[in-house]
């Protein structure tokens, strides 16, 4: 929700692609005159797999999330052995779908100025492996963003006023 009390969501569906839709402060359903999908705005290559997570508006006009900007080369190619990824239904192929976003580093944290509909790259956070869960958090103004991936399990610090991104810590797992 930002400041003036509207409220975002990024929703998905057998139909669409993530998009951010937006619910205006006073009404109880969605605005359809607003809806844009992020990675489209990222890389508006990627129609293959628009996917994004972790949507957390901190302020501003700001919101931060997790999107697929890059799109691997193992999905294009597949895409067009089987002559497009939407004519795709359960079984072998959206296995293989799958195992490419999960393996390949397609992922990126952008901010989303949810007025303009404006998406940047967050320089400095790695690529991420997969579309599993991306958290993110606010503390005294800047955001924890997560690292997850093969080689590392992190948090990065990012400033939204500056831009100034940093490895914050590692996770370590107890066993």
């Amino acid at each position: 929700m930002d400041e003036s009390g509207n409220l975002y969501a990024l929703v998905s569906g057998a139909t669409i692609p993530f998009s951010l839709l937006k619910i205006p402060v006073g009404f109880d359903d969605f605005d359809l005159g607003y809806e844009f999908v992020p990675t489209a705005v990222a890389n508006p290559q990627n129609d293959l797999y628009p996917a994004s997570a972790g949507f957390n508006y901190i302020g501003n006009d700001i919101a931060v999330a997790r999107a697929v900007t890059e799109v691997p080369r193992a999905l294009i190619d597949l895409s067009e052995s089987l002559g497009r990824l939407e004519n795709v239904t359960i079984g072998g192929p959206v296995l293989q779908i799958w195992r490419i976003v999960n393996e390949e580093e397609a992922g990126r944290w952008v901010t989303i100025n949810v007025v303009t509909q404006d998406v940047e790259i967050i320089q400095g956070v790695p690529a991420q492996e997969g579309n599993g869960a991306a958290f993110s958090v606010v503390i005294n103004g800047e955001v924890y963003l997560s690292s997850v991936k093969d080689s590392e399990n992190a948090r990065y610090r990012y400033n939204p006023t500056t831009g100034a991104v940093e490895k914050a810590f590692d996770v370590i797992r107890a066993l």
